[in-house]
């Protein structure tokens, strides 16, 4: 006699189900574990009968109507038959083909059901990836408004350093303008005590020379504020040119 799910000879560790169909007892575990129905009958059971048997089964083979008695026993069967106080507990599973016209309601409603928290879990999975798109574009944009803000700072860090760097220079210009002019004055004013004071003295070659070396300073004082003026003028238009390029960059 063999098993009729593994096709070997059932020599030794033989099990019976409640409707008579024996088989090895690791198959037929596995079996019932799984789909909780006998190999041949298709009886759903959740028993499985283990056998105590002094040698193989001799004589013992499964008739049409899938069970087994005792005038299926032949004589020269060496040992006895007896049950196990032990009945093993299987869990009822879900069989593999839904289309099979045997499977019971519940188990379709197991299957239904599972299909719906599949599809659920697919919608959840879906949602949060949306999100998590939207918040890498929203952490992008950011990024990007960040940059833009730190250059602009930069850029007018860079005006006002420069503008600073323009004023003091301006000061500066100014100032040397103005002690210019004060200086100018006062060769004027000594140059006419001059006169005044020798408009009646003999006019002497000294005197003349004196008089055209006043003349010569005098000239140079001037020239000096008019140069300050244009080197001031040439610093504006300067500074103008590297504020517009600070802007452009």
């Amino acid at each position: 006699m063999t098993c009729a799910i593994c096709l070997e000879d059932l020599l030794r560790d033989h099990a019976a189900l409640p409707c008579g169909h024996v088989f090895h007892f690791a198959c037929i575990e596995q079996l019932i574990t799984r789909f909780g129905r006998c190999a041949l009958c298709r009886v759903r059971t959740k028993r499985i009968i283990p056998l105590f048997i002094d040698g193989p089964l001799i004589g013992i083979s499964h008739h049409s109507s899938s069970t087994l008695d005792n005038a299926s026993i032949a004589p020269s069967t060496r040992g006895h038959i007896s049950a196990s106080p032990y009945e093993g507990e299987g869990v009822t599973a879900i069989l593999e083909s839904p289309n099979d016209d045997e499977v019971s309601s519940s188990d379709r409603a197991d299957l239904n059901g599972l299909h719906e928290n599949n599809q659920a879990l697919t919608q959840r999975l879906l949602v949060a990836e949306r999100k998590l798109i939207q918040m890498r574009q929203v952490l992008y944009r950011t990024k990007v408004e960040l940059r833009d803000m730190q250059q602009q700072f930069n850029a007018a860090e860079i005006q006002n350093l420069h503008s600073r760097q323009m004023a003091t220079v301006s000061y500066r210009q100014y100032n040397g303008i103005a002690k210019e002019k004060i200086l100018l004055k006062q060769h004027i004013l000594r140059f006419t005590e001059r006169v005044l004071c020798s408009a009646n003295d003999n006019q002497t070659p000294d005197f003349m020379e004196g008089i055209r070396k006043e003349l010569q300073e005098l000239q140079k004082i001037i020239r000096r504020p008019q140069a300050l003026a244009q080197t001031l003028e040439r610093s504006r238009v300067t500074g103008r040119v590297n504020s517009i390029s600070v802007r452009q960059a």
